[in-house]
């Protein structure tokens, strides 16, 4: 079950890192296609460190500003160590590409 969540890991990333959409309609699908992948994700029991650290990382880059914990955070740590994989590094630096993409075209307008 681990390499399902983890291709579903990697499916959610793709649909994560495309372009900005300019209309409300594109956006709100693209979030629905984002929580369905999450919502499959979930429903998957994790198997190994593989899945877990998917399921960690996730829930670690989903949550709002000072919700997090330092239990959670302790976890993500021991499974990256153990799973030999950061995934967390991996969706803020995607993050902070669409950060550049929107911040570049912004100046160029």
């Amino acid at each position: 079950m681990d390499d399902f969540i983890w291709e579903l890991y990697e499916e959610w990333l793709r649909e994560f890192a495309k372009e900005p959409l300019t209309s409300d309609s594109e956006a709100t699908w693209r979030e629905d296609a984002l929580r369905e992948i999450e919502a499959k994700i979930a429903r998957t029991p994790a198997a190994g460190v593989k899945g877990l650290v998917v399921k960690l990382a996730l829930h670690c880059f989903l949550q709002t500003e000072n919700a997090g914990s330092r239990h959670a955070d302790s976890a993500y740590r021991d499974l990256v160590r153990l799973a030999n994989l950061d995934p967390l590094a991996e969706l803020n630096a995607t993050f902070q590409k669409r950060i550049d993409v929107v911040a570049s075209g912004a100046a160029r307008k």
